[in-house]
């Protein structure tokens, strides 16, 4: 009997969810890169007019060499050498990369099938790429400021609930929105985060909307907040998501593929604007180049500097909850001298290092991780002077203006970071074939010691 009771409440569960949510699940399955078949879709065209980063030759690609400790021989963790290739093919799960310096190709592979004109699924680095639609709808006027209470787009929200006339563009923006929406990425379809991505209807979830708190408050990371941001941003402008970022910002920028924005249903067309664009990774450098130059795209100011800026500019946030204008700080993660680990087991050994290592006091972040109530352990990381935009399964758009660059890297899921690291201590040295004749040099020299010591023997 008791069985049966679960198995009917179960049952009755399953019948009370959205159709569409369980079935797009079931058929499915959890989220992957290639979500463009799994929804309707807007195309964001290209011009008649291409873009084009140059190419450097092939001969002075970076980097034959690449320096990581994974490989255990016997028992101990050994330093090798391996191309940043086989390494992103044999260790990670990435698809493509694209490194640009100086408005020049540096690196470029593709993996699993994929090739330049591959379109995949950018999850949450959409967020990002919103936070630039809507700094082109600031510019422009259509959004007359950041601190306008959204009620101001989307009026129908007064009457949903009081507190959205308190939340701004802003607050969106920067993820302080104050809602009662939980960010799981279970494979669930009760959760709220099912119900968005899966769902129909978003605009209904958005009015279905209530707040845990007075927004502002606090930093809590939430895609609803971004799926109001692409409404809102369609209702100021007049125009569907795809059309103006295609006026404004793939036009512009000559991107050499369409790119397409995901869709709540084929009645309602509302833009995932969180998570819904598939673009490719050459595409996606442009977007980094607009923001290394300051919102400028060849002598033509597309965004406002001052926005640009609010992407990195993190005075008076924590760094761990400093996610400004769709963008986070890039980090790097300090490693143990000892096991070549980034686990501390406390915050005093992690002080230590950052001593060792010279990191300025202001550019610390501390984390410490809890397990299952019982301790847990500590890390480190500095910020670099970049930022990046960033999705859940490994999508990255890194901007470092210190080295004039930009690196995208799309992945199946997110392993390839460690191996980005490596680009990042790359970049000061200028020219990659000085890079490896040292290397040469260094093997040749331990080449000519080895021949020493045996004809000493």
């Amino acid at each position: 009997m008791k069985k049966l009771l679960i198995l009917l409440t179960a049952a009755a569960a399953v019948l009370m969810l959205p159709s569409c949510v369980l079935h797009r699940l079931v058929h499915y399955g959890v989220q992957d890169i290639y979500d463009i078949d799994a929804f309707p879709r807007d195309t964001i065209h290209r011009g008649d007019t291409v873009w084009r980063f140059a190419e450097q030759a092939p001969e002075d690609r970076i980097m034959d060499l690449y320096r990581e400790q994974w490989i255990r021989i016997d028992g101990v963790d050994t330093l090798i050498y391996r191309t940043a290739d086989s390494v992103m093919r044999e260790h990670t799960s990435t698809v493509s990369i694209v490194v640009v310096q100086n408005d020049t190709i540096k690196f470029e592979h593709y993996y699993k099938g994929l090739d330049t004109s591959s379109v995949t699924t950018i999850f949450s680095v959409s967020k990002s790429l919103t936070s630039m639609l809507c700094g082109v709808a600031v510019r422009e006027g259509y959004i007359k400021s950041v601190h306008d209470p959204v009620t101001d787009y989307i009026p129908e929200l007064k009457d949903a609930d009081p507190m959205f006339s308190k939340l701004t563009v802003e607050h969106l923006l920067n993820m302080r929105a104050g809602l009662k929406f939980k960010e799981t990425y279970a494979p669930n379809p009760f959760t709220a985060m099912a119900r968005l991505y899966y769902g129909a209807n978003q605009e209904k979830q958005i009015r279905n909307l209530r707040f845990k708190e007075k927004p502002g408050d606090s930093h809590y990371y939430s895609s609803m907040t971004t799926a109001i941001l692409g409404v809102l941003i369609e209702r100021a402008t007049g125009r569907s998501y795809a059309e103006y970022m295609e006026e404004k910002i793939w036009k512009p920028l000559g991107m050499e593929y369409d790119a397409y924005i995901s869709l709540d249903d084929g009645k309602h067309r509302s833009p995932k604007a969180y998570a819904g664009i598939n673009t490719c990774a050459r595409d996606l450098a442009k977007i980094g180049r607009l923001y290394l130059n300051n919102g400028n795209w060849n002598g033509v100011q597309i965004l406002d500097t001052a926005w640009v800026e609010k992407c990195w500019d993190k005075e008076g946030l924590s760094i761990q909850y400093a996610y400004s204008y769709g963008w986070y700080p890039d980090e790097e993660y300090i490693m143990r001298a000892d096991t070549a680990t980034q686990s501390f087991p406390d915050s005093l050994e992690v002080v230590a290092r950052f001593d060792e290592l010279g990191v300025p006091e202001d550019k610390r972040v501390y984390y410490f991780y809890e397990k299952d109530g019982r301790g847990g352990h500590w890390e480190g990381s500095y910020v670099t002077g970049g930022y990046m935009a960033v999705g859940i399964l490994g999508q990255t758009i890194h901007v470092l203006p210190q080295y004039n660059a930009v690196i995208v890297c799309l992945s199946e899921s997110n392993s390839s970071e460690n191996v980005i690291v490596e680009f990042f201590k790359a970049f000061p040295n200028l020219s990659w074939s000085d890079v490896r004749k040292k290397e040469s040099e260094k093997a040749d020299n331990t080449d000519e010691n080895d021949s020493t010591e045996d004809s000493g023997d």
